[in-house]
Parts: C-alpha cells; sequence; structure tokens
C-alpha cells in the first residue's frame, strides 16, 4: 500500500517534495556563515549568501505564476531557515557571554580567593558553575 492511496492524486492541490525543507537549512547556513564559499563550475568561488539571496528572489517572483503555492511553500522554508538560524546564533552569543562572565570570575577567585567576590558575584558564579554541569 503506498502513501498514494490515502490522497486524490487528480487533485490541483496536493503538494509533494521537500525543497522547501531544502531551502529552509540552505538559508540556515546563509544567515550563520554568509561568507562560506562553494565552487560553482561556470562561476568559480561564489558566497553562499549570494547563491541564496538569488534563488530567494526567484521564489519571490514565482509567486504570480501558476505554481504560487509552490513557491509559497519555499518562501515559508526561507522563513523557517531564518528564524531557525536567529534562535541558534542567540544561544551561541548567550552560551559565549556565560563562558566569558565565568571565565572573568575564576579569574578573580584565582587571583584573589574566592572570598573576594561580592554576594552578587557569588550567585552568578554558582549559576554558572551549575549550567556548565
Amino acid at each position: 500500500m503506498s502513501v498514494a492511496t490515502f490522497f486524490d492524486i487528480s487533485s490541483p492541490w496536493l503538494l509533494i517534495g521537500s525543497s522547501a525543507a531544502v531551502i529552509s537549512i540552505a538559508v540556515a547556513v546563509a544567515v550563520m556563515m554568509p561568507d562560506f564559499e562553494i565552487n560553482l563550475p561556470l562561476f568559480g568561488p561564489t558566497k553562499i549568501k549570494w547563491i541564496v539571496g538569488f534563488v530567494v528572489v526567484i521564489f519571490f517572483l514565482g509567486l504570480s505564476t501558476p505554481n504560487a503555492g509552490g513557491n509559497l511553500a519555499h518562501i515559508g522554508g526561507v522563513v523557517a531557515g531564518v528564524a531557525g538560524a536567529l534562535i541558534i546564533l542567540s544561544k551561541k552569543r548567550r552560551d559565549t557571554s556565560n563562558a566569558t562572565d565565568y571565565d572573568r570570575l575564576a579569574d578573580k577567585i584565582r587571583r584573589s580567593g574566592f572570598e573576594t567576590l561580592s554576594a552578587k558575584e557569588r550567585r552568578r558564579f554558582f549559576e554558572l558553575s551549575n549550567m556548565r554541569k
């Protein structure tokens, strides 16, 4: 039994494929590493931000074509990719900030001892220590 038996294959509204998911991943990579270069056969080294940007423009231009639903799905993939990348980048930024705070407090403890930390610094140090476990 195939999946096709559950759907009316003659329906013009049937959406099949995973290209929006692939676009989502490409957009996420372009947001996170915009200067990453890919060697294209006819163009040579090209930054991923230009490749993905060109493809996204094509999808927006395709909204007025008979395949507007497919292009809209691709734009949904673009939105998901941007959102996913921004979530990952904000988490990395927060983790980096926490690591910097922890290192600063640990250095202060090494230099002058734990008792030199203020009450606020001690609470922060214990918070960060528990996060590292």
